[in-house]
């Protein structure tokens, strides 16, 4: 009969299961912490030992520090390189044609009557001061965000930047120029750069003093810009020039000098080899490996048991009347950490009040007694496939209960095995399985159910302690 179909085992029974086993649970996950992380330690310690090894082999190869300083030169050299290639690749103001530039041009003039006391008798005019300001106040990122918004390529504002020059010539005269290859986007840039200018010229106004800022002019022309003509050409040559340099270092390069360099040689030192320590990464894995093992081996075990386990299972799986639970405080074996189970077992049981033995063997006469008035006999026969694991003050206590109620009670032992406890089963008609919870087996309760259906003795139900 394949009892672990009808067994119900609830995932709370599980749990505290899992709880109560809490010292194989630490054992397994601290031997897995152990053995994952001592493994991946010896495969370190033995790649160490592999590397020192060619180490020493191969320092016959070690680049002087001479050769060790040309390779840094030449990466150094690329490095440089790199970054003046990627900079004329993404610099608009690289890949704008400097012999037909438009540039948008927007002056403006401050008048200011605003004086300042000196040591002179004569005031100061604070006119420059007042165009300073101006020119300081647009050289930040204010107007470089506007030209990146409005260009077609979203610009970065390091390269929005280049695009901007402002200068004054005169004294009272200030003048902002935008260089940018379409007359679209740089109508859009003069009409924003505009509105930014008159928000500035409140900030100074109130920051500075009063002052007049007129808007002189504003115009796109096209030209030829001889100085971007020139940036140009010198970066062009620098990256030329760069390359060359490069490629004469190289070719003065020996052997082993070339084999660094493809093998992109970093350190003018050999990296140093960090000695293996145990793994704090693996012993965590390992440990969390081992609970899921020992919590999936309980639950198998629990799952799996050929032992009554759970009082409802004499009902669940056999369909006998549970007549009674009879539960005596666990007792707790004196061992290490034993205040542990003490507590998990406090814990587990919650508030509820227990009821003595004596109380719960009251309630099972009771119940007895209740179902009594279905048989006219008063003769009840307690057998058990474990009797002699039972604890005899409790059997004890229980037929003297149930002589209390008028019953005659004869107590019986094993009727598998016993021929005469068998025939007193028969003369007494009515008979009560006793089991111990976590002793008793599925199939020795089966046979003994067997037997009792076979002989056709009536079975009033089952006792579990």
């Amino acid at each position: 009969m394949n009892y672990t179909n009808n067994k119900d085992i609830s995932i709370e029974e599980l749990f505290w299961e899992i709880i109560q086993n809490w010292r194989m649970v630490i054992i397994f996950s601290l031997t897995f912490a152990l053995i994952l992380s001592g493994l991946t330690y010896i495969k370190d310690t033995n790649n160490y030992e592999n590397m020192i090894k060619n180490q020493d082999e191969n320092e016959e190869d070690t680049l002087t520090s001479e050769e060790l300083n040309e390779i840094v030169t030449i990466k150094k050299s690329e490095e440089f390189l790199k970054n003046n290639i990627n900079y004329i690749t993404d610099s608009k103001l690289m890949n704008i044609d400097p012999y037909c530039t438009k540039v948008a041009i927007i002056n403006y003039y401050i008048d200011s009557d605003y004086t300042s006391e000196s040591s002179y008798e004569t005031p100061l005019n604070n006119t420059n001061n007042f165009v300073n300001a101006y020119v300081k106040k647009l050289k930040s990122e204010n107007l470089a965000k506007i030209v990146s918004e409005c260009s077609n390529e979203k610009l970065d504002l390091v390269f929005a930047k280049e695009l901007i020059k402002i200068y004054t010539d005169e004294d009272a005269i200030f003048t902002v120029e935008i260089v940018y290859d379409d007359i679209l986007n740089l109508n859009d840039m003069i009409e924003k750069i505009k509105a930014e200018i008159e928000e500035t010229n409140i900030e100074i106004n109130q920051s500075i003093g009063s002052h007049n800022l007129k808007f002189l002019s504003e115009h796109i022309c096209e030209e030829t810009d001889f100085d971007l003509a020139t940036m140009q050409k010198d970066q062009m040559e620098s990256i030329y020039n760069l390359n060359e340099k490069i490629n004469v270092l190289k070719s003065n390069l020996n052997e082993k000098q070339l084999k660094a360099l493809e093998e992109e040689y970093i350190d003018e030192n050999t990296l140093e080899i960090s000695k293996p320590v145990l793994s704090k990464k693996y012993a965590l894995i390992g440990g969390v490996l081992g609970i899921t093992i020992a919590c999936i081996l309980v639950a198998l075990r629990t799952l799996f048991s050929t032992k009554l386990t759970m009082p409802e299972n004499i009902l669940k799986v056999f369909n006998v009347k549970l007549l009674g639970y009879i539960k005596k405080d666990e007792e707790i074996r004196k061992r290490l950490f034993c205040h542990i189970d003490k507590m998990i077992l406090k814990l587990k049981d919650g508030q509820r009040q227990k009821a003595d033995v004596k109380l719960q063997i009251e309630l099972l006469a009771g119940n007895i007694q209740l179902i009594w008035d279905k048989y006219n006999e008063e003769n009840i026969y307690l057998t058990s496939s474990n009797i002699e694991y039972i604890n005899d003050k409790i059997v004890q206590d229980i037929v003297a209960q149930l002589q209390k109620y008028g019953f005659k009670v004869k107590l019986g032992t094993d009727i598998l095995e016993n021929i005469s406890s068998l025939k007193e089963m028969i003369q007494m008609k009515n008979v009560i399985i006793v089991e111990k919870l976590g002793c008793s087996k599925y199939s020795e309760i089966e046979r003994e159910l067997n037997k009792i259906r076979e002989l056709e003795v009536n079975l009033l139900g089952g006792v579990i302690i």
